[in-house]
């Protein structure tokens, strides 16, 4: 799957984003989301494997309740799909 030119969500000028999960919000929601795969991406570039990434992942993002998010995120980031 292709990922989406970066900024073009933003771009859109929604007003409102209904995401798969959460709550409903602006415009916010895309950068927060944004600075999350950043975040991801540093931490599975910098931890040397799948249960130290892991572990660091949770750390950083105590409250994450998805844990399938964590499993997806880590596969794409460590295939360069972000």
């Amino acid at each position: 799957m292709r990922r989406p030119p970066r900024g073009l969500f933003a771009a859109l000028g929604a007003a409102r984003i209904v995401p798969g999960h959460g709550a409903v919000g602006g415009p916010e929601l895309i950068a927060s989301q944004a600075a999350y795969h950043a975040e991801v991406a540093r931490l599975v570039r910098g931890a040397p494997g799948g249960a130290e990434t892991r572990t660091a992942i949770r750390a950083r993002f105590p409250g994450l309740l998805l844990e399938g998010a964590v499993e997806s995120a880590i596969l794409a980031h460590a295939a360069g799909a972000h």
